[in-house]
């Protein structure tokens, strides 16, 4: 397996990039194999939307207004200007002191440049974000694919630290212009409760939402035996507890219903949960992402 780098620089030299361009081309065939059944599946239907247009809302101009798509659909159709059909992608990463641990903040930060990579060779916009203890840093939208140099720097000054502070973040990162587009939220969400609120901050605007949960081997399971001093790595709250067989079963069936949870909370929203391990390579992460969430088109 091939482990991703101390140091964010390091990681982002010309066998990074090349890794990243590899990753790009086998994204694009896969979402061209995608698009040919769409396709098909217009030239086959008729109830379907049409691609570069959208839903008349009240307020639209009228004359633009696609009649001969009423016609055949009996339904109202717009066509989108050059700049509606613009999309930013906002890429929010959690950079709490739980990040830091077991290779999750590793994995987050060569996930963020290869998501931030692709979507700029797709001509979208891309806004970086890092969060933790009430904090949000913001990268200024960029465009064109020799931003990904100026996003590299910006990767490379996060580190972990601090509390978790997912729905605060969610919030400042989504305000500014109410915009269609794409957020992706980076986390291991060991937070208690506030999925549903960060979901819908996010959400504002008409975004689709990703949240990638990053979970980290001893996040899934424990190994610990015997008594323990337990520390928070967060809040340096200290718990001693007795760890035998069955409080190890049960560790495990509270995380799995967790996750359960996490997941049920996003579909209710209309988002895509894609949970990836810190010990996956950075590729196989980004893949799974990229499928499961449509990023790219």
């Amino acid at each position: 397996m091939t482990q991703v780098k101390e140091s964010v620089r390091a990681a982002f030299d010309e066998a990074f990039l090349r890794r990243l361009e590899r990753l790009r081309l086998v994204a694009r065939r896969r979402l061209a194999s995608a698009r040919a059944g769409r396709q098909r599946s217009r030239r086959r239907g008729a109830g379907l939307e049409l691609a570069e247009h959208r839903a008349y809302a009240p307020g639209d101009d009228f004359r633009r207004v696609d009649w001969n798509a009423f016609r055949r659909l009996e339904r109202l159709y717009v066509a989108e200007r050059e700049e509606e059909s613009e999309r930013t992608v906002v890429l929010a990463l959690d950079r709490s002191a739980s990040m830091g641990r077991g290779g999750k903040l590793d994995l987050a930060r060569a996930l963020v440049a290869a998501l931030a990579y692709v979507a700029l060779a797709d001509d979208d916009r891309v806004l970086l974000a890092s969060f933790a203890g009430g904090e949000v840093t913001l990268s200024p939208p960029r465009k064109g694919s020799a931003a990904i140099f100026s996003l590299f720097r910006f990767l490379d000054g996060v580190s972990a630290a601090g509390t978790t502070s997912v729905a605060a973040a969610s919030r400042a990162v989504a305000r500014g212009p109410r915009r269609p587009g794409l957020a992706v939220l980076v986390t291991d969400f060991l937070e208690e409760g506030p999925a549903r609120t960060a979901l819908r901050a996010l959400a504002e605007g008409g975004r689709e939402v990703v949240l990638v949960h990053i979970v980290a081997p001893e996040d899934e399971s424990c190994a610990l035996r015997g008594e323990r001093r337990l520390v928070d790595v967060e809040t340096g709250e200290e718990l001693v507890l007795s760890l035998d067989a069955r409080a190890r079963e049960e560790y495990g069936r509270v995380f799995s219903h967790w996750v359960r949870e996490l997941e049920a909370t996003a579909r209710s929203l209309g988002a895509t949960h894609v949970r990836v391990r810190s010990d996956q390579k950075m590729e196989d992460a980004a893949l799974t992402v990229l499928g499961k969430a449509g990023v790219l088109g």
